[in-house]
């Protein structure tokens, strides 16, 4: 697998925390080049120092992508700098917990803007490229709430939902043109690795055990059982998946409120 890496491109977003940064942290020594966006500068720079200094060719770029205007500039900037880019990463999230009741139209606008609309830019630019012989890749970090409703914000909602659908459209209507497969990849709750040692702490019990309870395998996912989809979808045994959902829930999703009465 690694030998299929080492020529390619991997352009991300949301890359200097959480999810995204663990991607750019196991990817980086393995592609030939990768190069992430985020809001938060210094943790990015950060990142990329630290890469950089381990033999890993990266770089970063910080932009606020509720900023549209913005946001197409750099991506120009990106593609001109960085010609021909095979993986697209479009994985920024905007932490967005108000009730409908507290939404309002600008938090509604940023969080449309961040998660769904600079994606579509992106994407845009991502398939504008010079056609390469190679087959390209863009994953979409979604959500299983684009097909529940928890406590966040019905823009969060709206956005993850429409970034699944722009998915689909894609690929049926442009990856056969422009050389590409498109997919979803949509995690449950994720326990970071760096939250381990709360989650697992003995003041943490009473949540544990609702967290376990509600994932039939019993267990938690990390950023590894992202990453690893992540990596087959790169790779070549994952050329004829175009336009799927890959559900990383160790199944929580498909149970309904009615299997917690017999707890």
């Amino acid at each position: 697998m690694s030998k299929d890496l080492k020529q390619k491109k991997l352009l991300i977003t949301g890359g200097a925390n959480g999810l995204g940064r663990e991607i750019v942290y196991y990817f980086a020594p393995l592609l030939k080049e990768t190069i992430f966006i985020d809001v938060k500068k210094n943790d990015g720079k950060s990142l990329e120092k630290k890469l950089i200094k381990n033999g890993c060719n990266v770089k970063f770029y910080s932009c606020d992508l509720s900023n549209l205007s913005y946001s197409q500039k750099l991506f120009d900037k990106i593609f001109i700098k960085h010609p021909n880019i095979n993986f697209l990463i479009n994985n920024v999230r905007n932490k967005n917990n108000n009730s409908f009741k507290n939404e309002n139209h600008n938090t509604w606008h940023k969080t449309l803007n961040i998660i769904l609309n600079s994606s579509f830019l992106l994407i845009q630019k991502f398939i504008n490229q010079k056609k390469n012989k190679n087959l390209r890749s863009i994953i979409n970090i979604t959500s299983i709430l684009v097909d529940l409703i928890d406590h966040k914000s019905p823009s969060y909602h709206v956005a993850k939902t429409g970034l699944s659908k722009l998915t689909e459209y894609y690929a049926v209507h442009a990856a056969k043109d422009y050389n590409f497969r498109i997919n979803n990849i949509s995690p449950g709750h994720l326990v970071q690795k760096r939250h381990l040692k709360k989650f697992n702490h003995k003041n943490n019990i009473n949540f544990k055990k609702k967290y376990l309870s509600s994932v039939p395998l019993n267990q938690h996912m990390t950023e590894d059982d992202v990453i690893s989809t992540i990596e087959f979808l790169f790779s070549k045994k994952s050329n004829f998946y175009n336009g799927e959902t890959f559900h990383i829930d160790g199944a929580a999703s498909l149970m309904t409120s009615t299997m917690f009465l017999k707890q």
